[in-house]
């Protein structure tokens, strides 16, 4: 797997240091060196930590700064070290890789230190990585609230970003009319796969620094993405199949999230059918969460609201009409889900991002659709998939049918055991963007019931154990969940919507997904995000390997991360860059992982955390659950900072 990261022109070397020196003596007293800066002069942002392949050289330089603000050139003057010489060594400013991994690189003179993290990688990616065509997604707050831009970019594969095209929803206004173009900018890999870009809005620029994942090819397919910038941005790209469609008649989930007219946060949830080849007339259902009020459209004369002790609805929402246009250039195309306008831009035939185009809409919505692939839980479509083992007690009700009836005629859409979920919601001035982590396992069988062993909520930073609550599934896959805080009065309520189902192994290789929605009691910032199977049983070890991370929130607390990580057993190192309000860096990663050792709960729910995590100027434990091979979910209490690590 590829090490990945990013860096930024506008970066600062966040690990250099300096100690001041004494001056001349006797009556001649001359300027002082203050600091020394190290940089390096091949890169495309010299003050950040650069990367180079192993057994490759770089040229690193030294400047110091002196008490009258002269500066001078100290490489060949400077002693130079590095902390681990089994990465990387050093001599006369030059770093040669000796093996993959982080490497800080130290220049002194007298009493005064700089220095800079440098990252040793197996690869030798460039600008020749990225391809043809990227769909992208940002989300930031603004004066409204929520604001974000979909589009689509494309590449000369050869550090230039060509065009492109954009739709966006801010306090500035909806380009309901079409989208806008992209203006021509640059970018640059490096060999490890980091890299920056502008991406030029008509009336906003945002530099990006990204991480780079999932190599097709020669071809990097996937991106995780923070602006480096004042922007306080974040978002996603992912490689377009050139001509793409969402599939005719077929079903997609989707899960969006954004502000209504009174820009509190609303959350929204269900399943589109796409119109029949030739024609451009669906239908689909819907949930909506606004402002912790569950609605019940006109359209749904059987909808009951959820009470105190029932999950609900009982029935979703009906749209009144579903319109989906062929997509076009950019792989963009328009759709009308119920009284609502909306832009798409197709990744392939399977997924699309989706943002709201209305000037006059109530709601300013922006998420993503998935086709579903599930099927019926009965011993026709699922005649071999036995699990009844809970994460706790591996050997409890063995041979027992967990799902649907276990009849020949079952239609409901069904999970499997085990997923790990991450649920956000729009961001407001007051409360960040983090709802909460936690682990859903809808085993053992008995009562059909489901079990949310752990739960993080950013409402009242506890880390919950889960008691056996209930559940429901239908034939769409909708499914009605709700659970009993340990140790609490409260319960907890979800909605959820089946994706995919076809774990039938109980094997992590399988994948499993769906999209959920909270509807807790009181809660005005309703959340909306993704559950992904994890495995019949959890591990608590993350994968030997190279990962790429983004973690962020934005609202109460700004704070953007991207990078890489490498675990080996239980050591953690990378290089992550911050953009902490506007403050830029970049600092090495050198932490620990720890499975979680929660009394309630015994091992192997898939809950650790990560010590020694880059935290605005320090560190602190980074939370995680376990996502299987699909990597870790991330997330930190005190600043509610939140994302996900995927394997390169």
């Amino acid at each position: 797997m590829l090490v990945l990261g990013l860096l930024s022109v506008m970066g600062l070397a966040g690990c250099s240091s300096s100690v001041s020196s004494g001056g001349n003596g006797g009556g001649n007293k001359g300027p002082t060196l203050d600091s020394i800066a190290i940089t390096c002069p091949s890169c495309s942002d010299p003050t950040a930590a650069p990367a180079v392949t192993s057994g490759k050289t770089v040229q690193l330089k030294a400047t110091g700064t002196y008490s009258d603000s002269s500066t001078q050139d100290l490489t060949s003057t400077a002693t130079w070290s590095v902390d681990q010489s089994s990465v990387a060594s050093v001599s006369g400013g030059n770093v040669t890789g000796v093996a993959v991994g982080v490497a800080t690189v130290t220049a002194t003179s007298g009493s005064v230190k700089g220095s800079l993290p440098v990252d040793v990688t197996a690869s030798s990616l460039g600008n020749s990585s990225l391809g043809p065509s990227y769909a992208f997604w940002l989300k930031y707050l603004d004066s409204r609230g929520q604001a974000a831009a979909v589009g689509s970019f494309t590449t000369d594969s050869n550090g230039n970003i060509t065009g492109g095209m954009v739709d966006y929803n801010t306090a500035n206004g909806v380009n309901s009319s079409g989208p806008v173009s992209l203006s021509a900018s640059t970018y640059n890999v490096l060999p490890d796969g980091r890299g920056e870009a502008d991406i030029k809005l008509p009336s906003q620029t945002f530099h990006m620094a990204f991480a780079l994942s999932e190599v097709s090819g020669s071809t990097l397919t996937k991106g995780k993405m923070i602006s480096y910038d004042s922007n306080n941005a974040y978002g996603e790209f992912e490689l377009q199949t050139a001509g793409a469609n969402l599939t005719a008649s077929s079903n997609y989930v989707f899960g969006f999230n954004g502000i209504d007219s009174q820009k509190d946060a609303v959350a929204e949830i269900g399943l589109i059918t796409t119109p029949a080849s030739g024609s451009t007339a669906g239908s689909g259902y819907y949930d909506v969460d606004d402002n912790g009020v569950i609605l019940c459209a006109n359209d749904n004369t059987s909808c009951t609201p959820p009470s105190a002790t029932t999950p609900g609805p009982s029935s979703p929402n009906v749209f009144s009409a579903v319109t989906i246009a062929t997509a076009g250039t950019g792989n963009r195309g328009t759709a009308t889900l119920g009284t609502a306008s909306y832009a798409y831009y197709t990744i392939d035939n399977t997924k699309a991002y989706f943002i709201e185009t209305d000037t006059t809409a109530g709601t300013a919505l922006v998420g993503t659709a998935e086709l579903q692939t599930a099927t019926a839980n009965n011993t026709t479509t699922h005649p071999a998939y036995i699990e009844a083992l809970t994460p706790e007690d591996p050997t409890s009700n063995p041979g027992v049918d967990c799902y649907g009836d276990g009849s020949a005629t079952s239609t409901a859409l069904e999970p499997y055991c085990n997923y790990a979920l991450l649920l956000n919601h729009a961001p407001t001035a007051t409360t960040g963007t983090f709802e909460k982590a936690g682990q859903l396992d809808f085993c053992p069988c008995s009562g059909g019931g489901v079990n949310y062993d752990r739960e993080d909520d950013a409402a009242d930073g506890q880390d919950w154990g889960i008691g056996t609550g209930s559940r429901g599934f239908s034939a769409i896959g909708r499914g009605l969940i709700s659970y009993p805080l340990i140790n609490s009065t409260e319960k907890r309520d979800a909605i959820v919507y089946v994706v995919s189902n076809n774990a039938g192994s109980g094997t992590a290789s399988a994948s499993s997904r769906l999209y959920m929605m909270n509807t807790d009691s009181g809660d005005t910032a309703p959340g909306v995000g993704v559950a992904d199977f994890i495995n019949a049983v959890p591990t608590d070890t993350p994968t030997a390997g190279s990962y790429i991370f983004s973690a962020s929130t934005v609202g109460s607390t700004n704070l953007l991360e991207v990078g890489v990580a490498t675990f080996s057993g239980t050591t953690v190192t990378g290089i992550a860059y911050v953009n902490s309000s506007g403050s830029l860096s970049t600092v090495a990663i050198n932490g620990t992982f720890a499975a979680s050792t929660n009394t309630n709960i015994t091992s192997g729910d898939g809950k650790g955390s990560i010590t020694g995590w880059p935290i605005n100027s320090g560190t602190k434990p980074m939370g995680v659950y376990s996502v299987g091979t699909q990597g870790l979910i991330l997330y930190e209490a005190t600043t509610n900072i939140n994302g996900r690590m995927e394997p390169q």
